[in-house]
């Protein structure tokens, strides 16, 4: 998982001072200082999501000069910081920044079949340390979804959207694993 740290202050006045990406050993940060008034929220929010977009270019770039595929991977998923407290950047946050999860979407196409393999296997594994039976599984990637096909001990299919899977590979993981299971059971 990426991590953008944000740096955002109240007191005296809310200021955003800066945003950085740690990313493969290297820290990544954009200065910004800019203060706002507490009512320039959205102006607020569009210079956030304006240097998380920046900050994700950078990081782009940097993982196409020296990363592999596992690390771009773990860069589709990201999460915010608030490395100072900030009740208003709490708040923003609830809010999704459209430009970043546009970038977010176009790497998970670059690696869709690496993520659907490693979702694969994890539920793959999941699933043979907690039944006894043997299981004879094959997944297949579409479009716009992966459908997973049990073939042993018992036929049945099923589909995951892979914007769903980008989304939320760890909670799709947890409910798929629980959907077979019952399915098994």
């Amino acid at each position: 998982m990426t991590t953008i740290q944000l740096y955002v202050h109240e007191t005296p006045t809310l200021t955003f001072e800066k945003a950085s990406l740690p990313l493969l050993g290297e820290l990544l940060t954009v200065e910004v200082n800019k203060t706002f008034r507490l009512a320039e929220r959205e102006e607020l929010f569009q210079e956030l999501e304006s240097i998380c977009v920046e900050l994700l270019q950078q990081g782009r770039e940097l993982l196409e000069s020296i990363g592999e595929a596992e690390d771009f991977i773990d860069f589709v998923y990201v999460n915010y910081e608030n490395r100072l407290s900030s009740p208003t950047l709490d708040q923003l946050l609830h809010f999704p920044f459209q430009q970043v999860q546009a970038i977010l979407e176009e790497v998970f196409s670059e690696v869709v079949d690496e993520v659907a393999d490693k979702f694969f296997e994890e539920l793959s594994n999941r699933l043979e340390e907690t039944t006894d039976d043997e299981l004879v599984m094959e997944a297949h990637v579409g479009e716009n979804e992966l459908q997973l096909e049990v073939f042993l001990p018992r036929t049945f299919t099923e589909t995951i959207l892979l914007k769903d899977l980008m989304n939320d590979y760890q909670g799709m993981l947890e409910e798929v694993t629980r959907w077979f299971l019952e399915e098994l059971m």
